[in-house]
Parts: C-alpha cells; sequence; structure tokens
C-alpha cells in the first residue's frame, strides 16, 4: 500500500450526514471553489471565485432551503468542531416531494 494511502487511513475521519440550514449558506456557498478550483483551471475561469459569484451561490442555496420541492444535505467532519466539508443539492421527483428528508438514519 502507498505509504501516503496508509498515513492517510490513520487519520481520524468523523463524517455525519446533516439536513442544512440558512445559517449554513456561508459555509456552502464557499465549497464550489475551495473543492474545484485547485484541480481545474477551466472551473476556476467559468466560475470565478469572486464577491458576485459568492452572493449567486448564496442565493441559489437560499432558494433551495426555502423551496419545499429542493433538499440540500451537508457533511460535517465531527472531528474538526462540525466543519461542513461537502454538500449536495437536488430537487425531488415529482411524486416524492411531500416526503421528509432523515438524515439520522444514513
Amino acid at each position: 500500500m502507498d505509504a501516503s494511502i496508509q498515513e492517510a487511513s490513520k487519520l481520524p475521519l468523523c463524517l455525519e450526514l446533516c439536513n442544512s440550514k440558512i445559517t449554513d449558506i456561508p459555509a456552502l456557498s464557499s465549497i464550489f471553489s475551495k473543492s474545484f478550483h485547485p484541480v481545474s483551471s477551466f472551473m476556476k475561469q467559468a466560475i470565478p471565485d469572486t464577491l458576485q459569484i459568492s452572493q449567486w451561490w448564496s442565493e441559489v442555496n437560499a432558494l433551495a432551503l426555502s423551496d419545499p420541492e429542493f433538499r440540500i444535505m451537508k457533511i460535517v467532519d465531527t472531528a474538526a468542531d462540525g466543519r461542513i466539508v461537502a454538500y449536495a443539492r437536488w430537487r425531488l421527483p415529482a411524486g416524492v416531494r411531500s416526503m421528509t428528508v432523515d438524515a439520522g438514519g444514513w
């Protein structure tokens, strides 16, 4: 096994799936650039890390959180004081839009 993989496997990794809240919007809105800009010059150029883009992400996420047709789930690292490390946003299919999401069962 590669030494870096062995070393990484020793790190405590405590990830938890949770429902997102309005107070999570600043963290959610910063994840795209942190995730894709270091590895994709195209994404960095197409969707730059500017104040306007950050405001746009905030608006998109706020609209989704207030819309019952959408769900935003976050992954928090409990070993890093609950820092949000990832999230997913999706629109529910018409047949399941009235369902609630219970992240605790995941």
